[in-house]
């Protein structure tokens, strides 16, 4: 997520970024990417626990192919969402 990113978000949330003169006030910049990285991070483990749980519910009445195939999926997207935590 780049600066002008969380700008652009915080001005559509409706959160006051700029000064009179329409630039951002840079005081602010460091707590809008600190809120910007706790909101993206409880976003991932969202998604994280729904895999999960999916990946749980997978175990019931498929054949073993498909559970092996649909758990390497789970597995899979699981390590794309973590390494979003390093980008």
């Amino acid at each position: 997520m780049t600066r002008d990113d969380i700008i652009h978000m915080a001005y559509k949330a409706g959160l006051e970024t700029c000064r009179g003169d329409g630039w951002p006030d840079e005081r602010l910049l460091p707590k809008l990417k600190h809120f910007a990285a706790l909101v993206a991070a409880a976003e991932r483990e969202a998604c994280l626990s729904k895999i999960k749980e999916a990946k749980a519910d997978i175990w019931g009445g498929l054949d073993e192919v498909i559970k092996e195939t649909a758990v390497n999926v789970c597995d899979n997207l699981i390590i794309r969402i973590r390494a979003r935590e390093q980008a």
